[in-house]
């Protein structure tokens, strides 16, 4: 039961990541000056909005860091039933 909390946890923490870093490939699309040339301001406008969608899932991935290695501090038991 432990254990399959621990994959979970890390199953999200694996998503979360791959989210951040797929956010900020498209900030990086969205911020070329070659790309969307006559909707700057729209693709500028996008990036923002994308940025802080990143913002958040970066906390996202802080917290999964802190959380799962606190994690190796905690001493698990399973009860006999």
């Amino acid at each position: 039961e432990h254990e399959n909390f621990l994959k979970f946890l890390m199953s999200v923490l694996v998503i979360e990541v791959r989210a951040e870093s797929f956010f900020a490939h498209c900030c990086r699309l969205l911020r070329d000056p070659d790309l969307f040339a006559d909707r700057r301001a729209r693709a500028e406008q996008a990036a923002g909005i994308v940025e802080r969608i990143r913002q958040d899932e970066t906390i996202h991935v802080r917290y999964l860091q802190v959380f799962i290695s606190e994690l190796r501090h905690v001493t698990f038991s399973g009860g006999v039933k």
